[in-house]
């Protein structure tokens, strides 16, 4: 009789148990498919905050009209060369002293800043050099080049010789000959060195006492945003804002 007892309360505790499992089945399911939900939503949200960005991003890049944009010195040219990927409808004038890096620009539109016709080495890091080819036979292709235009949006990296050097002087012939100018500049890594970055932040105090519109970007903020599609797509992505930043802002 006792074995018979223990046998079914065995029983009885197996059932519980069993049921006490399923309902933990269960109830974990649900929790899964309820998480499941919430990230869906999330993702969801995610998405349209991103959709929506990108419909403003567009109507800032329809609204906008052909305007004339100005890269000085290497990494201003390539940022407008970035910019002219994503809206091809401006004029794009690259100014640089170096012949090398002029001539792998597709454009009609570019300056040669040299002292005479065979000096093509640039300015070699040099801001006074670069100060000094703003001349007048600069000033006159400029003009010439920008003419149709009142906006005109320069885009020059701090640090080196030519958007060091030749960026100021090109500001004041531009606001001289009354045109509205916006400026954006980028500062030097930090691996750059301190006499680079001296020279950059010397440079952007000028341009800071001539010029009302100015946007600044600091380039070890890239640093920070470079994704697995590698450096040359974040810079890029950072040209890109650069532009939608300017859009924003002028």
């Amino acid at each position: 009789m006792l074995d018979i007892l223990l046998l079914i309360v065995g029983v009885i505790n197996i059932f519980v148990i069993f049921t006490l499992l399923w309902g933990l089945k269960n109830y974990l399911l649900e929790y899964k498919n309820a998480i499941d939900s919430q990230s869906v939503r999330q993702e969801l949200l995610i998405v349209k905050k991103e959709l929506s960005k990108k419909i403003e991003d567009l109507k800032s890049l329809l609204s906008f009209k052909e305007s004339c944009f100005i890269g000085i010195g290497g990494g201003g040219g390539n940022i407008i060369s970035h910019i002219k990927e994503i809206d091809a409808k401006h004029r794009f004038i690259y100014i640089n002293s170096d012949l090398q890096a002029l001539s792998v620009k597709k454009s009609n539109h570019k300056i040669l800043l040299q002292k005479d016709t065979n000096d093509n080495l640039g300015c070699g890091g040099q801001v006074q050099c670069a100060q000094r080819l703003v001349d007048d036979r600069a000033k006159k292709r400029v003009e010439k080049m920008i003419k149709g235009y009142k906006d005109i949006y320069i885009i020059a990296s701090l640090g080196g010789g030519v958007g060091s050097g030749a960026t100021p002087n090109v500001v004041r012939f531009l606001q001289d000959i009354g045109k509205d100018v916006y400026l954006s500049v980028t500062l030097p890594f930090e691996y750059e060195g301190k006499k680079r970055m001296d020279v950059a932040k010397t440079a952007l105090e000028e341009l800071q006492s001539i010029i009302k519109h100015i946007n600044v970007f600091d380039n070890n903020e890239v640093l920070k945003e470079i994704t697995d599609e590698g450096i040359d797509a974040t810079f890029k992505k950072i040209s890109k804002n650069m532009y939608l930043d300017l859009l924003k802002n002028r």
